[in-house]
């Protein structure tokens, strides 16, 4: 398995990394991320998220990328480096995802 260059456990552990499913697209939390201005933004179909995170993305590299980039780990991982302060925002936005690393921060060793 190979989730944003991340390969194995010793790499994760070492750049401090822990990976956990999903329960909703991860382009929320991205989209979150950038402007989070979309009230309940966790109901958004699969198609209207696509759209707020590729105009995201395109905002954010002053490009122009198509839907064949939604998944492309080497964008997301440039986004997500460059939103890294914007951590707040998603907790706030993104109800599942606080819960989820709340859950994980419960469980992991301290």
């Amino acid at each position: 398995m190979d989730f944003c260059g991340i390969s194995d456990e010793p790499t994760a552990i070492e750049e401090k990394h822990c990976i956990s499913p999903a329960v909703e697209n991860t382009e929320t939390w991205c989209v979150a991320a950038r402007e989070p201005d979309i009230n309940n933004i966790e109901s958004l179909k699969k198609d209207e998220l696509a759209c707020e995170y590729l105009n995201r993305l395109n905002g954010f590299s002053g490009k122009r990328y198509g839907k064949k980039y939604l998944k492309d780990q080497k964008k997301r991982a440039e986004y997500c480096r460059g939103h890294i302060n914007n951590i707040k925002k998603i907790e706030e936005s993104c109800t599942h995802y606080l819960k989820t690393i709340t859950q994980i921060i419960d469980i992991v060793p301290k």
